[in-house]
């Protein structure tokens, strides 16, 4: 009989054109995932079903964190892994890095400290997402967070 924690049925991504192609994703089960921030928050570029995502997640944090699980290994009952499936949540998202790089096209906005730090890190090859956009946004896309 399944339970609530049994392996999700994954699928491959959706091509969603609205997704923009973003570099240092690593890909999990056919879904695209990054950190986000330094406090152990993760990205997936686009919608997916929470257990799926919660797997995607998972192996990131064993391959790319080298951790024992994304709970790394902290308290395996059932009640802790279905907190973290309730952390993963669908959202949009909108690229920083795209609206800031219009901003210095266009030369404004030179005061806006978001726009100065994003062109900074332009440069190396960074990216930044606000990931809490709406969903009727001029270029949202859709993600799936998980907050630790």
């Amino acid at each position: 009989m399944p339970t609530t924690l049994d392996p999700p049925t994954l699928v491959p991504a959706s091509l969603d054109p609205r997704i923009p192609d973003l570099d240092s994703f690593e890909v999990y089960f056919g879904i695209r995932v990054a950190d986000i921030g330094e406090d152990g928050d993760l990205i997936a570029l686009g919608h997916h079903d929470p257990k799926a995502a919660l797997a995607a997640f998972n192996a990131h944090a064993k391959k790319f964190w080298g951790l024992v699980d994304l709970l790394d290994g902290a308290q395996h009952d059932q009640g802790r892994w279905l907190w973290a499936l309730e952390n993963v949540k669908q959202k949009w998202a909108v690229s920083l890095t795209d609206r800031c790089r219009e901003c210095a096209k266009d030369g404004l906005r030179e005061e806006c400290t978001s726009c100065s730090d994003v062109r900074a890190t332009i440069k190396e090859g960074s990216w930044w997402i606000a990931y809490d956009a709406a969903e009727d946004e001029p270029g949202a896309f859709p993600v799936t967070v998980w907050r630790c």
